[in-house]
């Protein structure tokens, strides 16, 4: 079999980590004879201007139409936030060349749970495109846990999310093949920022959001203290080095130099791999970017989520975690914040009933979505 996989596989450390895990669920379900190849999404995006740019328009059909199956994502490539074209979107496929897709395409962990305002028109251009889909047998829409189904339902109507499943991002089928410890000596927690989040949450308030930061690296040092660990930061793309200088800046000197790390940012599955090791051998977490969140939960470590934006909470309240976290709007208004006063994620749930039923579901899913498109 032959399978083009569209995904962000140049994008941050998350989309690096969700693509691992929609290789290993596809890999299970069709077994070792499938060849892959591998279509950078990116360079669709208007601020691409390599020779090698492409689009999803006729030349796209013509290509894709030579394989046995498409997988698109994952990714909130269906955030109408994002754009207004065609399909309202990132895949931007005009109805007309939708129509002449003839091999069987599988919409793979999708968000569209949008993180920031809509332009005009762009819940009517994205409910247009569902409904197109919608109507093609071989393609099939299966939406992560973040949200998604239920914005899609109370945002563009009952029909668009109707025949339309939910499976848990596929970050959490994360695979390496084995993860080697990073090189640390003594034990450390993790604490993940998300740089661009925490501008977009406060809407450029540079006061409230210098404030944060400060609060941030509160918590940040009087955890240090309390539990006598170093901390590890963790960039999942490079311009969360800028929140990560922030809060070392509001750190005591000497206490930064004795105790703090920054995780290298390594692009693609390599630095994904490295990362997860980081993930892996933690005390515990600190996270705030979404595939932060499910690093720590796939690698069975506890914690403690910072909740910048809607998604996080969606994908909490999916695993029956609705009191893990703080939301960041109430942690800048704490002055005696300190890590146990956030709701936690037990290390444990990874292994939990609720996550089981929720893999085994999200598989049975999967297998549905394939056996539809192949008409198998």
């Amino acid at each position: 079999m032959k399978l083009l996989h569209i995904a962000s596989f140049v994008g941050n450390a998350g989309d690096s980590i969700s693509h691992s895990g929609t290789t290993a669920i596809f890999g299970q379900i069709l077994g070792e004879r499938v060849a892959t190849t591998r279509q950078e999404i990116r360079k669709t995006y208007k601020n691409y201007t390599g020779r090698d740019k492409w689009r999803f328009d006729r030349g796209f059909v013509r290509y894709a139409n030579q394989f046995d199956l498409v997988v698109f994502g994952g990714g909130n490539f269906l955030d109408p936030s994002i754009s207004t074209e065609p399909g309202g979107a990132v895949f931007n496929m005009a109805r007309a060349d939708l129509q002449k897709l003839a091999t069987p395409f599988i919409f793979a962990s999708i968000g569209c749970n949008p993180l920031g305002a809509i332009s005009e028109g762009g819940k009517e251009a994205l409910g247009g495109f569902l409904a197109s889909v919608k109507e093609k047998p071989n393609v099939e829409i299966l939406l992560r846990n973040d949200g998604s189904k239920a914005w899609a339902s109370d945002n563009l109507g009952p029909s668009a999310s109707s025949g339309i499943v939910q499976v848990l991002d596929s970050g959490y089928f994360y695979s390496s093949g084995g993860l080697s410890a990073p090189p640390r000596s003594n034990k450390y927690f993790i604490c993940n920022i998300g740089s661009d989040q925490v501008v977009r949450r406060f809407s450029g308030d540079t006061k409230q959001i210098e404030k944060f930061y400060r609060k941030l690296a509160r918590l940040v040092t009087t955890t240090i203290e309390q539990t006598d660990s170093d901390v590890v930061f963790t960039a999942h793309v490079y311009w969360d080095i800028e929140g990560i200088y922030r809060v070392i800046q509001e750190m005591p000197a000497f206490l930064a130099r004795e105790k703090v790390s920054v995780a290298p940012v390594v692009p693609g599955q390599e630095g994904a791999a490295a990362l997860m090791a980081y993930y892996s051998n933690a005390q515990f977490a600190i996270t705030m970017r979404l595939h932060s969140l499910v690093a720590s939960i796939t690698e069975g470590v506890a914690v403690y989520p910072i909740i910048p934006h809607d998604r996080i909470q969606k994908m909490l309240d999916s695993l029956d975690l609705e009191t893990a976290g703080e939301d960041i709007g109430s942690l800048i208004e704490k002055d005696d914040l300190t890590v146990d006063k956030i709701g936690r994620v037990d290390a444990s749930y990874r292994l939990s009933t609720k996550m089981s039923n929720a893999s085994e579901d999200t598989f049975s899913r999967y297998r549905c979505a394939v056996r539809n498109v192949l008409g198998k």
